[in-house]
């Protein structure tokens, strides 16, 4: 009997001896089990969808920081997932605004107007033609030259009267929804001012923007991103209505064989002075007459009826 029970003490001496040295760990002299995890997500949790298979995340209490938290630790790209977790989707913000053109002479003369510009250039036509780059600043002014540019190119050549700009406005801020939109309208005031940038360019292009139909005007718009913490204005956009006889396939395109008229017209009347320089001025209008004539068409069976 004492031979057993010497037996069995010795048998439970050597049991520490026996387990693998990763089942412990010692602690001030005590041996102890090691409970240390780590998260296994591939995704970052969100308050609801914590991942139940997760050794940290589906513990309970476990709240999403815990996850990004694991995941920064683990090298992933999970934490820049969990910093964007929270953006909003985006606002778009449109609005139209009429001009009164009982003023402003009408489309034709504009376009003969810019004609004549073009054939003997911009001298006594457009006074005020750099107002804008006097009478604006910062992203007014910016505005400004990104219109006037895409204008002049498209009273030239035709194309989409719809101009963007890179502008942005950032702010911070906490408010959503249409507390956040509102906000965004007294920001986007505060730093553009679209009426004055258009009467602006009406001041220094208004022949190039023979196309323009005033009646109809004009609409800006852009969108409105944010998160908990800032809202940005972005994705500006101006666009201008086109009046119907320089209509291409939209309310919003300039038909190119139409703005290339004016091209053709220049050409035509410097070739014909070329054609007659050496001539009298008697025989200059007689020759700039029957050019004239033999460049215009008539409608016969009209005039017989």
């Amino acid at each position: 009997m004492k031979k057993q029970l010497v037996s069995a003490i010795t048998a439970l001496a050597m049991l520490p001896t026996v387990l693998p040295p990763a089942a412990l760990a010692v602690e001030d002299g005590v041996a102890q089990e090691s409970t240390e995890v780590n998260c296994s997500c591939t995704e970052v949790c969100t308050q609801d969808t914590m991942n139940p298979d997760c050794p940290v995340c589906g513990q309970e209490g476990a709240v999403p920081a815990d996850c990004a938290a694991a995941a920064a630790d683990m090298g992933s790209d999970m934490a820049e997932q969990a910093s964007t977790q929270d953006e909003m989707e985006p606002i778009t913000v449109e609005q139209s605004v009429s001009l009164d053109d009982a003023d402003l002479p009408d489309n034709e003369e504009l376009f003969n107007d810019y004609v004549a510009q073009m054939l003997y250039g911009d001298s006594g036509i457009s006074l005020l033609a750099n107002y804008g780059q006097e009478a604006l600043t910062g992203k007014n002014l910016e505005l400004y030259k990104t219109l006037k540019a895409g204008i002049e190119k498209v009273a030239a050549n035709g194309g989409s009267t719809v101009f963007t700009s890179d502008i942005t406005i950032t702010w911070d801020t906490t408010k959503a929804g249409g507390e956040l939109e509102t906000e965004a309208a007294q920001k986007f005031a505060q730093e553009i001012d679209a009426s004055k940038v258009v009467d602006c360019l009406l001041a220094d292009c208004p022949y190039e923007l023979y196309w323009f139909d005033k009646t109809a005007g004009y609409q800006f718009g852009y969108n409105i991103s944010s998160n908990d913490t800032s809202a940005t204005i972005q994705d500006l956009k101006i666009t201008f209505q086109v009046a119907g006889a320089y209509q291409d396939s939209t309310t919003t395109t300039v038909n190119a064989a139409k703005a290339n008229t004016a091209k053709a017209a220049v050409a035509n009347a410097q070739q014909i002075i070329k054609d007659n320089a050496g001539k009298s001025d008697y025989e200059k209008l007689t020759a700039y007459k029957e050019a004239i004539c033999d460049l215009t068409a008539y409608n016969n069976e009209a005039a017989e009826e």
